[in-house]
């Protein structure tokens, strides 16, 4: 009887000890199709690894001036691992990237533009790119940390620079005006620039000894401001983007302070019919508005840019928007004006956009961005000046409105005020 159960235990324990293989054989297996799917790939003899937590990057832009802004690596709900850059409540996530050895190649979003860099000792060196500019690669760096995006002063000046001010860019001999909304917490600073082709998305940054800095960065676009505050209550500033963009700015006060009425901007002649509009999409189909799909159906066009941070925040609200409206007898074709000529490479543009945003509306492509292309493509829209610029079509095909640029979720209740201008237009378009 013991030989018996001293047989059947031993045949349990050899059982138990294959089951112990097997399972540790699956695990390895799992981890290194986690670590494929994540972009990593380890070479013997060498040292990789993406350390998770939370880095202060920078990019060297225009004059050698450092334009700081935060990169987080983390896990994602899935279990995947994923960046994210973080301006002021702004996350965009970037789940794509690639690991191999210590080098990392991360695609910014929804964006032609990349960061190469080298993995070394919770350090990132390398080059944020644009791919499709000659020579655009601006030295990029990063330390694993939780450092402040502005190095804050022992002693920031004391002044509340919350609330509207009433600004102008000057560049040259030209002038630009803005608003400026921003909002103090201690020696933190976020807020905006509205325009009238749109905003600067979401900034932040820090008290100074003599005002404030604050930047952005969402792949595409690298922005910094600095700013003095001046006898009077006044600011002087400047500003810095990319590898070639400079203004100076002076700004007030001023609770009252307004632009000039984005319906009013841009406007249709009777230069040609409406109706006989005509695209081509991603797949190389002619999409018209005499089509059936759009007969008897109001019809929004939106001009846009996979390029134009405001267009990608219009899209995203649209898609969200059509997806839950579009049974109300509206359409929406999306014109995408990209950064060069060539049919193929604004198709496969078009098509990262729509899979990016999940839309459900035609995007076809309009040709190079420019005026030139904008006019070619639609010979009745007047004085455009701006991505994105948003046409109302009636069943009729009137022209019943034209909105210029977009006030997206960085602007806070103006974001709110043109969701409400949007339903109400709609809302008269269907009847």
């Amino acid at each position: 009887m013991n030989a018996f159960f001293f047989g059947k235990s031993k045949m349990i324990g050899m059982i138990k000890h294959k089951i112990d293989k097997l399972r540790d054989i699956a695990v390895l297996f799992f981890l290194t199709v986690f670590l494929m799917n994540c972009g990593g790939e380890k070479k013997e003899g060498s040292e990789t690894s993406l350390p998770l937590g939370n880095w202060r990057a920078s990019i060297e832009i225009n004059g050698g001036n450092e334009l700081p802004f935060y990169l987080i690596s983390r896990q994602s709900p899935k279990g995947d691992i994923e960046f994210v850059i973080k301006n002021g409540s702004e996350d965009i996530v970037l789940d794509k990237f690639n690991v191999k050895n210590d080098s990392l190649v991360l695609p910014m979003h929804i964006f032609d533009t990349k960061i190469v860099a080298k993995i070394s000792n919770k350090e990132l060196h390398g080059y944020w790119i644009k791919n499709y500019a000659d020579d655009y690669k601006l030295p990029f760096q990063a330390k694993l940390t939780d450092a402040s995006r502005f190095e804050i002063p022992e002693e920031p000046i004391e002044f509340n620079f919350s609330g509207r001010w009433q600004v102008q860019f000057f560049r040259d001999a030209r002038s630009y005006p803005a608003i400026g909304e921003f909002e103090q917490n201690g020696d933190i600073l976020t807020g905006s620039f509205l325009t009238n082709s749109g905003d600067y998305r979401f900034l932040e940054g820090s008290l100074t000894q003599k005002g404030f800095q604050v930047s952005t960065f969402d792949g595409e676009h690298a922005y910094l401001f600095n700013a003095k505050l001046e006898e009077g209550d006044t600011l002087s500033g400047e500003y810095w983007s990319g590898k070639t963009g400079y203004l100076t700015w002076k700004a007030f006060k001023n609770e009252n302070a307004t632009l000039a009425d984005p319906y009013d901007l841009a406007s249709v002649t009777d230069e040609g019919n409406v109706a006989d509009l005509s695209f081509v999409n991603e797949y190389g189909d002619t999409i018209s508005l005499s089509d059936e799909a759009y007969q008897n159906k109001a019809v929004i066009i939106q001009i846009l840019g996979s390029w134009c941070a405001n267009c990608m925040d219009e899209t995203a609200f649209l898609s969200d928007w059509y997806r839950e409206n579009n049974h109300r007898n509206v359409e929406i074709i999306g014109v995408a004006f990209e950064r060069k000529a060539d049919f193929d490479y604004g198709a496969s543009r078009i098509k990262i956009m729509k899979d990016r945003y999940d839309v459900g509306y035609e995007i076809v492509f309009g040709g190079k961005q420019g005026s030139e292309s904008v006019e070619k493509a639609l010979p009745m829209l007047e004085n455009f000046s701006s991505y994105p610029t948003t046409i109302f079509i009636n069943k009729d095909r009137e022209v019943v409105k034209v909105h210029t640029g977009f006030s997206g979720p960085g602007t806070g209740k103006h974001y709110q005020e043109f969701i409400r201008e949007f339903n109400q237009t709609v809302d008269d378009l269907v009847g």
